[in-house]
């Protein structure tokens, strides 16, 4: 009796071991959704190349650019809007007229997308690129979790809420270790104005693709700056320099 018991806690100890090697083979091979936080310019492209070449990377930017450049368009035609029905404090716009047709977009319709809220009204090409845009926006996102590699979140993910909606939209991510890389920019918020400025510059002398972040957009966007900690799920948050700090 006490030798079959013996036996019976050493096949035990054998099998534990085999589970405790299984579970840590598990816990290695879980791949890694990195959401990068920074603002426009930080170089969070150059932290991509460097750091994960062969991720899955769902940029809303890059999707717009394509959808823009297939339409003959550029980045910052994407978001030409017409004058709305209504001020910002509610009072009827006398300059909005609904007959008015723009001489390459087309009359103007009402918005397709029912999130942008503050822009009813669009013109017909413009608004139908951005639908396009969101599709494959949203497959990109669909199809991020069964890639079979590293995901990169490149979007600004500046607040708590932004990066919350992102991290959602991949649905179930229980397979991923979320890691959160967060851009320090020393509070150079005019340097980044500027430098943003001369790479829209270059870009469209080389390119024809004008993408233009206004001031304004910069000023919103750190205004509202969350720093990510681990509360939100990630598992690590790993601090990264702006690219003209290295």
């Amino acid at each position: 009796m006490e030798l079959s018991l013996l036996r019976a806690l050493v096949e035990m100890k054998e099998i534990m071991k085999e589970w405790h090697l299984f579970l840590n083979e598990q816990v290695q091979d879980k791949k890694k959704i990195y959401v990068l936080v920074g603002p426009p310019a930080v170089g969070k492209s150059t932290w991509i190349r460097q750091n994960a070449p062969e991720a899955y990377v769902v940029s809303s930017d890059e999707i717009t650019v394509e959808v823009a450049r297939e339409r003959g368009m550029t980045y910052d035609d994407m978001f030409d809007y017409p004058p709305q029905p209504t001020n910002r404090d509610g009072s009827p716009n006398l300059s909005f007229d609904p007959s008015y047709v723009h001489p390459h977009w087309g009359p103007i319709v009402d918005q397709q997308l029912s999130w942008k809220k503050w822009a009813p009204k669009a013109y017909k090409k413009v608004n139908d690129a951005e639908v396009e845009a969101q599709k494959r926006i949203e497959q990109r996102y669909a199809n991020a979790t069964s890639a079979g590699s590293d995901i990169v979140l490149d979007l600004t993910n500046m607040n708590k809420g932004s990066r919350k909606f992102a991290i959602q939209k991949l649905g179930d991510i229980s397979n991923f270790d979320l890691v959160a890389i967060n851009f320090g920019w020393n509070d150079d918020v005019d340097f980044l104005k500027k430098n943003s400025a001369e790479r829209s510059q270059r870009e469209f002398e080389e390119t024809g693709m004008k993408k233009t972040i206004p001031p304004a957009a910069f000023d919103r966007m750190i205004g509202g700056y969350e720093s990510p900690s681990e509360d939100e799920g990630f598992i690590d948050v790993q601090n990264a320099k702006a690219w003209w700090a290295k």
